[in-house]
């Protein structure tokens, strides 16, 4: 056995005390699967991903294979993909795209250069861990970062789904960008008051306000045109802006009389 797969079985088979890195909490709740490359070092690699994420469901690697990534039969929240051939795995992380959009993808190397590394990283993986560079605590603590983000990724994006169908009697839902949706909300907080650039910069807390107040004119614009009709955003002395409800114009009136007439 090569000296690159005895250090792989060391770290993934050492009995250190450290706090568990994914919390117990956590593994109960996430779901992995593991595309495994059968080569000599496989074992050690399968060695090294369940000493760092548990009991993953594993599945032979095949490059036609969509089968295995279908949540038909089964969710998962985590992919793990033997990256020895990181050109290979690239390819098929690019082609199934649309498939693994919600889902965390980590690739396993032995060995790698960075150049390796960055073509994982640069095909979507969102770590990529190689068993002879780095120690199982190390990837668990990776890991484990990688999950909170994605599970705060996860709870903003519902929490923006449930705000903008709060908001569907303004504008369609689907439409807005999440900065739109955000100043939408805003403005129906406070419908009917002026809101100056720097409250909307407040709430927001952008990285750089002073691009933001600048681009927020042409943010208005384009949410202007989103909005459902008997809506509209109305700028106000001072740069601000004021969501209300448009009145009807005299030709609106007048046909809302004429089909009242006919209905009579």
């Amino acid at each position: 056995m090569s000296t690159r797969c005895k250090r792989t079985i060391a770290l993934a088979t050492s009995d250190d005390p450290a706090q568990s890195i994914i919390p117990e909490q956590v593994c109960s709740e996430i779901h992995a699967r593991y595309l495994k490359v059968r080569d000599e070092a496989s074992d050690a690699r399968e060695a090294v991903v369940r000493a760092v994420f548990g009991d993953p469901a594993c599945f032979a690697f095949s490059d036609e294979g969509t089968y295995v990534l279908s949540r038909a039969h089964a969710d998962y929240d985590i992919l793990i993909l033997d990256a020895v051939d990181p050109s290979r795995m690239a390819r098929y992380l690019r082609a199934n795209r649309p498939i693994l959009l919600n889902v965390v993808k980590f690739a396993i190397m032995q060995g790698s250069s960075p150049q390796r590394r960055a073509r994982m990283l640069a095909a979507g993986c969102d770590d990529v861990f190689d068993t002879v560079r780095m120690s199982v605590e190390e990837m668990k603590l990776r890991a484990s970062a990688v999950m909170r983000r994605h599970k705060e990724r996860v709870a903003v994006a519902m929490q923006s789904g449930r705000v903008a169908a709060d908001l569907a009697y303004l504008a369609t839902p689907g439409t807005l960008t999440p900065r739109e949706l955000t100043l939408l909300m805003i403005l129906a907080q406070r419908q009917g008051k002026p809101i100056a650039p720097q409250q909307f910069c407040r709430l927001m807390a952008p990285p750089d306000p002073v691009q933001f107040r600048r681009a927020l004119k042409h943010a208005m614009s384009r949410l202007r045109s989103k909005l459902n009709p008997r809506w509209c955003i109305e700028s106000v002395p001072g740069g601000g802006y004021r969501l209300s409800q448009q009145r009807p114009t005299l030709h609106q009136g007048q046909a809302q009389f004429s089909a009242a007439l006919i209905v009579g």
